[in-house]
């Protein structure tokens, strides 16, 4: 029997350097797509202290969509693509910090030069997020 995998994605605005997720009160309101099929205008949207919301539309080549990976760390947080994490592999007891998540192939994998090549995270534990590539750039 297959796992249904939640599809749910951040967006980093590259214009305001702002990361738009559920966890800093706002997130993606929509995605609009060409008659191509291609991503063409992401709206934005953020909770204001006085409970409304407020509303920004962007093009696509200002926005940096991040995948969910259906994963979460050892504190329960969601890791999506672009997170920085620390852990230990599980085959050598490896401890590696500041690693950045990727997809390959359909593969949740960890990539720094801390390691070589890539890591499956599912060959490692005590997995935490650190931060991620956008924010977090001294990582």
């Amino acid at each position: 029997m297959y796992k249904i995998r939640k599809i749910k994605f951040r967006a980093f605005d590259k214009e305001t350097e702002k990361m738009y997720c559920f966890k800093n009160q706002s997130g993606i309101k929509s995605i609009e797509f060409s008659q191509y099929g291609e991503t063409d205008t992401i709206e934005l949207f953020e909770f204001l202290d006085d409970g409304s919301f407020s509303f920004v539309k962007r093009k696509t080549d200002d926005i940096v969509l991040l995948q969910y990976t259906d994963l979460k760390d050892k504190n329960g947080d969601d890791i999506y693509e672009g997170d920085l994490l620390s852990g230990i592999t599980k085959h050598n007891e490896e401890k590696f910090y500041g690693i950045e998540v990727c997809f390959s192939k359909g593969t949740i994998f960890s990539k720094g030069t801390i390691m070589c090549g890539l890591v499956p995270l599912y060959n490692c534990y005590d997995i935490e997020v650190i931060g991620n590539i956008y924010e977090n750039k001294e990582l």
